[in-house]
């Protein structure tokens, strides 16, 4: 008994074929592409490469969208992901390999209850005095001056 295929049918086949073969190809190019960055970035500045992945969304090709995206936003990070350490005259932090600067006036601090979350501040402009309630009970002054988060680069930066 002879088995006979319609045109139409082997072209479905090879169709729906050539569309996963595309779109594996497309969300393998956008792998290498960004290991391929992540090397160059960290071969010169002193980043890990799972801080730089934590900090993108890849967003891979489908069969309804033939197209990838590798988001990378623009907010600088901050020091601590720059290898930054207390020590006695600030903060000392590393972003290009080999040199190593210390920022004066500068602390880490721990932003949320657990420890694994830190960020690099700084103190800046004139002291204030600011009335705080005490562990006594009373009222106190105290002077100081305003904190902001120091940031360094952003990913799309070092990928110049």
């Amino acid at each position: 008994m002879p088995v006979s295929i319609k045109n139409s049918d082997i072209f479905k086949v090879v169709a729906n074929d050539l569309d996963k073969a595309s779109t594996m190809a497309i969300n393998r190019a956008t792998a290498t592409t960004v290991a391929r960055m992540k090397d160059r970035i960290t071969e010169k500045y002193n980043i890990k490469r799972k801080d730089i992945t934590s900090h993108m969304d890849i967003i891979k090709a489908n069969k309804n969208r033939k197209e990838a995206k590798i988001v990378i936003p623009h907010q600088p990070l901050g020091l601590i992901y720059f290898g930054a350490r207390q020590v006695k005259k600030g903060v000392s932090y590393s972003i290009v390999k080999g040199s190593r600067v210390i920022r004066p006036h500068a602390f880490i601090l721990n932003v949320s209850k657990s420890s694994d979350k830190q960020q690099v501040f700084e103190r800046y402009g004139e002291k204030i005095q600011k009335t705080v309630l005490l562990k006594s009970g009373k009222n106190g002054i105290r002077n100081r001056q305003r904190i902001r988060k120091v940031g360094g680069m952003a990913i799309s930066q070092l990928f110049l």
